[in-house]
């Protein structure tokens, strides 16, 4: 089987814990609020954040030589239990792959206006995941502070409206508002009737018989770890989007059930779910259906070699986290595909991804369907099971595709007017050379 190719004040209270903080410094003027949204306060500390570029470049290039392990337990616990002992006004300092340690001032209760003018108040400080940058994709500059681009961990706030108005523009509480029992039996009956609308369908048939035609599991599952599977609940989200969730958290219910027939299990299969958009209410629901939802990054501190991973357009690079802390037994996430190199997004192609599925992975298709779009199958070999020939030839494949990417220009400007489908250029490509069958079940 084959890998598919297809950061304004002039001082700030200091922290009572001195591991946390260092000596007030000057700091960059504040962004709009509008602008910081969910992205970490613009406030960075520190002379080593004023490094030249290049020279930061260069050091980080220095500590994280290409499959160098660039997320850890342990970096992701330290960030996490400073972010969870600072107060509003705080600096809290965490430090980035490039060495710097950069410190991020902590906003929450703080008043800023955005461009409009419209008073905007901190109200939530958590810790926040941002992809390691490769030679390939490197942060948007609209999106990352220069002084960022090397903190791949780093201090995100949640921003509402101090009035109150326009809701549909406001960072709102809804994952906060105790739902009552009302709305709790009419959450368990929408998604109720999704789910057997699901089980009573062609697709969920053809999920079922591609599944149980994988190759046997030789390694014990413990957990099913899945991220970015969205709220099943909140009504601001559009009736397809709310309905793709539910059909992927069904999914998730359906998977457990073919691991325990097909994986060397001597437990029962947890399944555990991380993402920011979960309500209460999400987690009333899920909960009763047997799987436990986790804040970030809990879940990410769960995977190991025993875990089977879900994964669907997070917000967050999971498949750098997690190709980093463990080898799973198997994921099922967004495609792995060099052309993806092009692609402005939060959990971006990576080529140490891409060389560890190659040389420890062999790649399934599932169904097409919408709620599932360019999901793929990625199951572990078995020891020894692929040789250094295959291993090559998935090496030059890929390399082909990055080059032919690159050759053709087919790289984002990061302006959402200038991203090319480069899915359709290559699919174009993979026709004038013919059609590898090789990935299909």
């Amino acid at each position: 089987m084959d890998i598919d190719e297809s950061e304004d004040s002039a001082s700030s209270t200091t922290s009572s814990d001195p591991m946390d903080m260092a000596p007030p410094t000057n700091t960059t003027q504040s962004l709009a609020a509008s602008e910081i949204g969910l992205q970490p306060s613009l406030r960075p500390s520190g002379p080593e954040t004023d490094l030249h570029p290049h020279l930061r470049a260069q050091r980080y290039k220095e500590l994280y030589p290409e499959g160098t392990p660039r997320w850890t337990k342990e970096a992701i616990q330290e960030a996490q239990a400073r972010v969870e002992r600072c107060k509003p006004g705080d600096i809290v300092y965490i430090s980035a792959l490039d060495g710097a340690d950069v410190g991020f001032e902590v906003m929450t209760e703080r008043i800023e206006r955005n461009k409009q003018g419209v008073a905007m108040v901190g109200v939530k400080h958590f810790l926040e995941l941002f992809p390691a940058p490769t030679d390939y994709i490197t942060p948007s500059p609209e999106k990352r502070h220069p002084s960022h681009l090397y903190s791949n961990l780093a201090l995100g706030h949640k921003f509402r409206r101090l009035d109150g108005e326009d809701e549909d523009d406001e960072e709102d509480d809804y994952d906060d508002y105790d739902p009552t029992k009302k709305e709790i039996a009419s959450a368990h009956e929408s998604f109720n009737t999704v789910f057997h609308t699901w089980t009573d369908s062609a697709l969920y048939k053809n999920m079922l018989a591609t599944l149980r035609k994988l190759p046997t599991i030789k390694r014990p599952v413990s957990k099913i770890i899945a991220f970015g599977c969205n709220s099943i609940t909140n009504l601001r989200l559009d009736k397809f989007t709310r309905e793709r969730s539910a059909y992927q958290h069904a999914f998730l219910l359906m998977l457990r059930r073919i691991l325990q027939e097909m994986a060397w299990t001597p437990t029962e299969i947890e399944i555990v779910l991380q993402d920011s958009a979960y309500t209460k209410l999400d987690k009333e629901i899920l909960g009763d259906c047997g799987m436990t939802v986790l804040e970030s990054p809990q879940a990410f501190l769960l995977v190991d070699d025993e875990s089977f991973i879900f994964s669907y357009a997070p917000d967050v690079p999971v498949r750098q986290v997690v190709m980093d802390l463990a080898l799973p037994v198997a994921m099922v996430w967004d495609a792995v595909v060099a052309e993806g190199m092009s692609l402005d997004t939060r959990d971006p192609w990576d080529i140490t991804i891409h060389r560890k599925i190659n040389k420890n992975y062999n790649t399934f298709h599932l169904p097409k369907d919408k709620h599932f779009d360019m999901l793929r199958v990625y199951l572990r070999c078995a020891d020894g099971e692929l040789s250094d020939t295959e291993c090559e030839r998935r090496e030059e494949k890929m390399l082909d595709t990055m080059d032919f990417v690159q050759r053709n220009k087919l790289l984002v400007s990061w302006g959402k007017d200038n991203v090319q489908d480069v899915y359709s250029v290559y699919r174009r490509m993979r026709g004038s050379q013919g059609s590898d069958a090789s990935s299909r079940l």
